[in-house]
């Protein structure tokens, strides 16, 4: 999915609705399927509505998802389609031979609320800001990160029946 604003959708070409996906979702629990979302915040050109909108997603779908997936920053790999059409206005062209590489914290095979809420909210691709995102929708992405981390945790909880002991989300598990 990757955006629940339906204008991002269609700019990035996912050829879904948010209602669709929902309605999905909601089938797949229905038929014990564990279904787990992917969503991916700081899109170029992503406005604080188009933001907002895939946040206030989480709180939609956290009754009906598996999980949402760990981090969710997006990064211009190299022979992407996003690195091909915004790297010189970006200014990020061959931004792997000039930078270190991106060190993403590992996951531990099983771990607490306060652990999943760290691997989650930090994304290095963040602090990279790629598309130049101003600071006050920087902020809000982490605080999106962090948002994902409780509602996974909480759907951890429902799935397992533990309020204590919380397994590693399918997505994002290394």
């Amino acid at each position: 999915m990757e955006s629940a604003d339906p204008g991002m959708l269609v700019r990035i070409g996912k050829g879904v609705t948010v209602d669709r996906v929902l309605d999905v979702l909601a089938w797949c629990r229905d038929e014990g399927i564990h279904s787990v979302v992917n969503l991916m915040f700081g899109w170029p050109d992503e406005s604080d509505a188009e933001l907002d909108a895939t946040i206030a997603f989480l709180d939609r779908a956290v009754d009906v998802a598996g999980g949402f997936n760990a981090r969710g920053v997006v990064v211009p790999y190299p022979g992407t389609e996003i690195y091909q059409r915004h790297h010189e206005r970006f200014g990020f062209t061959g931004w792997w031979f000039r930078e270190p590489p991106l060190c993403y914290v590992p996951f531990p095979t099983r771990w607490d609320e306060a652990e999943i809420t760290r691997a989650y909210a930090h994304d290095p691709a963040l602090d990279r800001n790629f598309f130049r995102h101003p600071p006050h929708r920087v902020a809000r992405i982490r605080d999106a990160l962090a948002q994902k981390a409780v509602l996974t945790a909480k759907i951890q909880r429902r799935r397992s029946g533990e309020a204590a002991s919380v397994g590693v989300p399918a997505a994002g598990a290394r």
